[in-house]
């Protein structure tokens, strides 16, 4: 009988693949809420161009971003958007946490973004 001639085993084939799936799952779990994440922080970027361009009001603005929030799904409230209007631009500021349930492992990934528009313009 002739068993492993080579000396070779299959442990290397195994580990590639327990390794392979584990990227798969993460990427499964990781890559649907921070998509949903950078596609929020996009239209909370348009929105405060088209605000400056039309003279939102702050609450105006507060209501659209609690829109988007909520159509995007993601765990934000009034508390974590901070709006600055003066005289020719205006802020809106975004800071929160969404967190990545990786089964065993729990990441909070923080989201900290600031975007200015010039008033009455684009």
């Amino acid at each position: 009988m002739k068993f492993n001639k080579r000396g070779e085993g299959n442990i290397g084939c195994i580990l590639f693949l327990i390794v392979f799936v584990f990227i798969l799952y993460v990427g499964y779990k990781a890559i649907p809420p921070y998509f949903h994440a950078m596609q929020f922080c996009k239209d909370v970027e348009q929105t405060t161009y088209k605000a400056g361009a039309f003279f939102w009001s702050k609450k105006r603005i507060e209501e659209k971003v609690m829109e988007l929030a909520k159509e995007y799904k993601q765990p934000f409230t009034r508390r974590n958007l901070k709006i600055y209007i003066y005289r020719d631009t205006m802020s809106v500021v975004i800071n929160y946490y969404v967190p990545l349930d990786l089964g065993v492992y729990k990441y909070n990934y923080h989201i900290n973004k600031k975007y200015s528009s010039l008033r009455g313009g684009f």
